[in-house]
């Protein structure tokens, strides 16, 4: 009976050790690849994730442009509806100016040629009113400066503008107007014609007031001095 049972354990070994070597290969062959492939698939995704992101941002900014050219599209259309149209504008030396109190006229050195019409305005590097076109030629233009004696004008005065009140010329580019004594206006402030809103006039350069009165006088000075005047901008008519 001892022979027999030396007979058994070899058997008992050899299918121990079988399945062992099965559980191994089930390890390797079934459960590595899953492994391997949430290894490889890990590693991708953080190779690709900087690309990921840019694309991302690409594509928002894309989509930010586009937007924007569509809310351009919507103001031109909206400006076009209300018959608005953006200056054309051409800058000019001044070739003779006054400056004095006599002469309210400079002549530029732009004419028809340029496209340079009697009615166009005409403004300071700054953007602030100088005049208006009243002659062209070629390569010439003569420039009426507002505020000359005498002219008649509506501006609307102060930091938050009322209704428009009447102002006289008094020459070289300045204005008189005469406002009741509690109006809310102030030396610096800006004035504006009240037809031409989006261009300075003037400024504020002196309110007097006479004792007991019930108005004020404001005195309106363009911030330039005529005789200086060297370049300037003519807004052309569309």
């Amino acid at each position: 009976m001892t022979f027999r049972q030396n007979n058994k354990a070899p058997g008992l070994k050899f299918y121990a050790g079988a399945l062992f070597w099965l559980a191994l290969l089930a390890l390797i062959f079934f459960n590595a690849p899953k492994v391997f492939l949430k290894n490889i698939t890990t590693k991708a995704v953080l190779f690709f994730a900087p690309e990921l992101a840019g694309l991302r941002a690409s594509r928002q900014n894309l989509a930010l442009l586009l937007r924007i050219a569509d809310l351009e599209h919507e103001n031109e259309l909206l400006r076009k509806s209300l018959g608005l149209r953006p200056a054309q504008t051409i800058s000019a030396k001044v070739i003779f100016g006054g400056g004095y109190f006599f002469m309210d006229a400079v002549f530029i050195n732009v004419g028809n040629e340029a496209g340079a019409r009697p009615g166009d305005l005409v403004t300071s590097e700054d953007g602030v009113l100088v005049g208006k076109i009243v002659e062209s030629s070629s390569g010439w233009s003569k420039v009426l400066l507002f505020g000359g004696v005498g002219e008649e004008a509506a501006l609307r005065l102060g930091k938050e503008p009322g209704a428009p009140v009447g102002a006289m010329g008094r020459g070289g580019g300045e204005f008189i107007a005469e406002l009741p004594a509690g109006a809310d206006v102030e030396v610096g402030d800006a004035a504006r014609f009240s037809d031409l809103p989006d261009y300075i006039a003037g400024l504020v350069d002196k309110i007097a007031v006479e004792e007991g009165s019930k108005l004020k006088r404001v005195f309106i000075k363009t911030p330039f001095s005529p005789s200086a005047l060297y370049e300037v901008r003519v807004l052309l008519k569309k």
